[in-house]
């Protein structure tokens, strides 16, 4: 989790450094200026993807 924090970190300043930027259409955070899109899949990716393996184990005895 470290890493992806780190690696959104200077995403995120390339960003404001004139990089690349987000599409008008991309809803983004207040404050922080990252998308909307990008920090769910931070967000909810991570926890997704321990229940399922936390499931698969469980199911394997």
């Amino acid at each position: 989790m470290l890493f992806k924090a780190c690696a959104c970190c200077i995403v995120c300043g390339r960003s404001r450094l004139g990089g690349w930027g987000y599409s008008p259409l991309m809803p983004v955070t207040p404050g922080v200026g990252v998308g909307l899109s990008p920090l769910a899949q931070w967000l909810v990716l991570p926890l997704l993807t321990a229940w399922f393996v936390r499931r698969q184990l469980i199911a394997a005895g």
